[in-house]
């Protein structure tokens, strides 16, 4: 499929408010009641004070802390003229490009004074518009004060369900929505911060990950450039009227002159810009009354949720929740820094904070303890030792509350936030198989471009199979997921009964569309007349997991029928072809016997191999390859020379070893030190 355009609904939104409230839209060209010359004086930056509430069905955590201040990172490279492509703006433009001054913040503090990371995290199915057309549903789980923190909600459907790739929307600034607890910005996790961090699905298709700027952009007052087309409705006297764009045509003029492409408020690929012009509104919309835009930069209100200019000693979080270790023993995994802010100091007590004399932590689950490592003056480490008792996911626990004495300070330290009570431990059920024996989902060749998608329910998980007219095939796209794959093509591998499918296999991602993983053609005709297993490697959240596809190509090579799938829920947890519950123990006995008279020594080893090779099998070539399925080496086999495979130019890691026989494929893994 062709790349992403931006996908922001900003329009709809407002139509649908305004339609509900015909006496807001009168009046919405006096919206800002900022003369110009109380304009003249106006601050040159501005920090506002941001929140994210993440919101998802099965792992709201998946949206990372990384990904989220890399999101914040590209928001302040953009409002400030620092985007690294900021001096290849157009020469017909580069006059107009504003350096708006705007820095964003995540909050450190809630609305009661509690310590913040500025991420709340929910689950829930909610989309972005539900019920209302307005993401009220969405919008009261979670809302901070609108004239304190910049509200964004992530989901994954922003727009309504089944549509998965509408990035965002804003209101503009507008009273009524302010007063009704609407105020903010509706974004997808997709294109949330930069490529491969966190969830980001922006690979591939940078531009994407600038798309929050067009949304904040809409938050401070800014329309489309495109909106009106021809008759230049943005208001804006320096973005020339234009039609909407997707590609990045510099010479774009649909309106008589050249269109300003590389601006943040069109759709096009290439944005890198604001005009002056637009500086100019968005304060405006700052220095308004209007959704008390004016509140938020406020020496006061930056003082309440972020401690800029607050005096004394306070406590920050650098998480506030915990969850259990992919062990599923009732172990946990995280910790938290506890730092302390302002001034003052933590006691050294021999490196570690005592319970019941330093601090005390409540509502802990039954197993753990806490440990408190004073890792220097201004900061504790603060882990859970010990396993859980009761660790499934109705034992998740959402007043963790921690509370600190004097004892725990060097005098005179007065600590203004000494108790915490939001802190979470988050448990997993136990990790099973999941197998769906479903409807079987079927595309034929005899119509020329049919498409059938399908969705796991989980993470990433979406396919679809289809016949690809313009290449003569049959494919399954992966939206830029792995499949296993003969090495070095987009050929899938038909696996049988019983194979492992797990990081020893070798996954290819495929090329842009229409060069999408292939699993029948004349060309290549191994799977026809054949039902047999696709491995699949997905995420959920941060996490790889491993599953199959059951697929069926008929005996005349038209039709091709998805008829089950399973994967595992354990993060990097492999499963055999076929298996349909947890502990089951497949078999797919020849290719295993053959598989085992091939043998690499030492293994483990330092970095050289030898490969013993059983009489009868004629060795091709062979590849290595990282436990992502990275290719690193690629050499034809030579009898002339000792059979050696030389991985010292290599970390210490696992690697798989795949030796090309005239009888096929066989994988080893090997072990480096």
């Amino acid at each position: 499929m062709a790349q992403n355009a931006i996908g922001c609904v900003t329009d709809q939104a407002m139509e649908t408010f305004y339609r509900l409230h015909p006496d807001v839209q009168q009046h919405r060209k006096t919206r800002y009641k900022v003369q110009k010359k109380q304009l003249d004086g106006w601050n040159n930056n501005y920090i506002i004070p941001v929140v994210f509430h993440i919101n998802d069905p099965e792992d709201p955590h998946k949206v990372t802390m990384e990904q989220i201040q890399s999101a914040m990172e590209i928001l302040n490279e953009d409002f400030n003229a620092a985007n690294p492509d900021f001096s290849w703006i157009d020469p017909d433009f580069a006059p107009l490009a504003a350096n708006v001054g705007i820095e964003f913040r995540l909050a450190r503090f809630d609305p009661e004074g509690n310590p913040s990371t500025g991420v709340t995290y929910h689950t829930n199915n909610y989309t972005g518009r539900e019920p209302d057309g307005l993401g009220s549903a969405i919008k009261k789980v979670a809302y901070w004060p609108g004239e304190h923190y910049l509200n964004i909600w992530i989901c994954g459907e922003v727009e309504q369900k089944g549509v998965p790739n509408n990035s965002g929307w804003a209101f503009l600034p507008e009273d009524a929505v302010f007063e009704a607890g609407l105020d903010g910005i509706v974004y997808n996790w997709r294109y949330l911060g930069r490529p491969g961090v966190g969830c980001s699905e922006t690979q591939g298709q940078a531009h994407m990950s600038r798309v929050l700027t067009h949304e904040v952009g809409h938050y401070l007052g800014l329309e489309h450039t495109f909106k009106g087309e021809c008759d230049d409705r943005d208001g804006i006297p320096d973005t020339p009227p234009t039609k909407v764009q997707e590609a990045c045509d510099k010479e774009h003029s649909p309106c008589g002159v050249k269109a300003n492409v590389e601006n943040y408020m069109d759709y096009s690929s290439c944005s890198k810009m604001f005009t002056n012009g637009q500086k100019y509104r968005m304060m405006e919309a700052l220095n308004s009354v209007v959704a008390q835009r004016n509140s938020l930069w406020s020496p006061e209100n930056l003082e309440n949720t972020l401690g800029i200019g607050l005096q004394g000693a306070w406590l920050a979080f650098s998480s506030t929740f915990f969850r259990e270790s992919l062990d599923n023993d009732g172990s946990i995994a995280d910790s938290v820094i506890i730092s302390l802010e302002g001034v003052g100091a933590f006691v050294e007590n021999q490196g570690f904070l005592a319970e019941g004399i330093h601090f005390d932590l409540y509502h802990l689950s039954e197993g753990l303890n806490a440990r408190a490592e004073v890792v220097n003056d201004t900061a504790v480490l603060l882990t859970l030792q010990g396993k859980a008792i009761h660790h499934i996911n109705t034992d998740d626990v959402f007043n963790l509350k921690i509370e600190f004495y004097e004892q725990a300070f060097q005098e005179p330290t007065e600590v203004l936030n000494p108790v915490t009570d939001q802190l979470m431990i988050n448990f997993y059920d136990p990790f099973q198989i999941v197998y769906q024996n479903i409807l079987d989902v079927k595309v034929n060749a005899s119509e020329a471009e049919e498409y059938a998608g399908f969705y796991l329910g989980v993470g990433n998980a979406e396919y679809a199979i289809r016949y690809n007219d313009f290449v003569k095939q049959f494919q399954i796209e992966t939206h830029k997921k792995e499949l296993a794959c003969f090495p070095g093509s987009l050929k899938v591998e038909p696996l049988a009964y019983g194979e492992m499918i797990d990081g020893m296999r070798s996954f290819t991602t495929p090329k842009p569309y229409p060069d999408l993983h292939e699993v029948y053609s004349e060309a290549y005709p191994d799977w026809k007349g054949k039902k047999a297993y696709v491995g699949i490697r997905f995420n959920i959240g941060n996490e790889v997991h491993y599953g199959w596809l059951q697929v069926e190509i008929s005996r005349t090579g038209q039709r091709m029928a998805l008829l089950d799938y399973a994967y595992h829920e354990k993060p990097g947890e492999g499963l055999f072809a076929g298996q349909k519950e947890a502990g089951q123990v497949l078999s797919n006995g020849d290719k295993n016997k053959r598989e085992a008279l091939f043998s690499v020594y030492p293994n483990p080893g330092s970095g050289l191999y030898q490969l013993e090779v059983p009489v009868g099998e004629r060795v091709l070539a062979y590849q290595v390859y990282d436990m992502r399925g990275k290719r690193l080496i690629s050499q034809a086999w030579d009898f002339s020379i000792l059979p050696e495979i030389d991985l010292r130019g290599f970390t210490g890691a696992a690697y798989v070893l795949e030796i090309v026989t005239r009888k096929g494929f066989v994988r080893k893994k090997i072990l480096k030190y």
